[in-house]
């Protein structure tokens, strides 16, 4: 701990699904400047300027390099965030996810001493940041290793991290699951009047997932509909999971043409 009990951890106080969240709020706000008055902020994010929870979540986006001060007064989207919110790709998507996760000095510290992001304990990361000794107590340093575990989480669903022995496979051999699920959703606007469908086919998210809420079971959907595969309505499950997790699950979708 810091003899002082101050704290000087460079450390995010939200984690980094909570920021590319709020940063993608930002970035539909404030139009083709990508730049937003610091007042403003609060009002995107629907948090009082009292309280101090407006401060921690625009701390944590520049500690994401997410959001940068521009001038006074005035923040801008940074390049970094605009690859996680616009990716070319998937491979650029998940390297601006990494990128993102170790841009703040704590968390490259505890990325390089687990050799990347494998599955370890918050008692392991805690003792981790206690060797550091650059927290003010014990409750900085457990909320820390909580936020950077989720941070991770996120990283590994997302970005197609791969966990298998001591090391980490990240390229292109390493999708992950719901990049590639998310990609069988499509939406062609003179199809069911733009809603979101499956592998530009004539059979809509909503319909599969009214079946599946109907008590109908995945084999009978299949056997129903055999041009579909098992993963279509895994896409649709995870689509829907998204949704109501409240991630613009719409931006992702690809449109195409009638």
């Amino acid at each position: 701990m810091n003899a002082a009990g101050k704290s000087n951890a460079d450390c995010p106080q939200t984690s980094l699904e909570v920021s590319v969240r709020a940063i993608r709020q930002v970035a539909d706000q404030c139009g083709e400047t990508m730049e937003v008055a610091s007042k403003e902020l609060g009002q995107i994010w629907g948090l009082a300027s009292t309280g101090g929870h407006r401060s921690k979540v625009r701390k944590s986006l520049i500690q994401y390099g997410l959001l940068e001060k521009v001038r006074r007064g005035r923040y801008g989207v940074t390049e970094l965030a605009v690859m996680i919110l616009n990716p070319p790709s998937n491979e650029a998507y998940r390297t601006a996810l990494i990128k993102a996760l170790t841009y703040s000095e704590v968390y490259r510290y505890l990325w390089d001493s687990f050799g990347a992001p494998k599955q370890v304990s918050e008692r392991e990361v805690r003792s981790k940041l206690e060797q550091r000794g650059r927290f003010a107590d014990e409750k900085e340093v457990i909320q820390a290793a909580k936020l950077f575990r989720q941070s991770v989480q996120f990283v590994t669903e997302e970005g197609g991290i791969h966990n298998e022995g001591s090391g980490t496979a990240f390229g292109s051999d390493s999708m992950t699951a719901g990049l590639e699920l998310m990609e069988r959703i499509t939406v062609c606007q003179d199809v069911f009047g733009g809603k979101p469908i499956l592998r530009d086919l004539r059979i809509a998210v909503e319909h599969v997932l009214g079946m599946l809420a109907a008590g109908d079971t995945a084999e009978t959907i299949l056997h129903e509909y055999p041009f579909l595969e098992p993963e279509d309505i895994q896409a649709c499950l995870l689509y829907a999971h998204r949704s109501i997790a409240g991630e613009d699950v719409q931006d992702r979708v690809p449109v195409s043409g009638s």
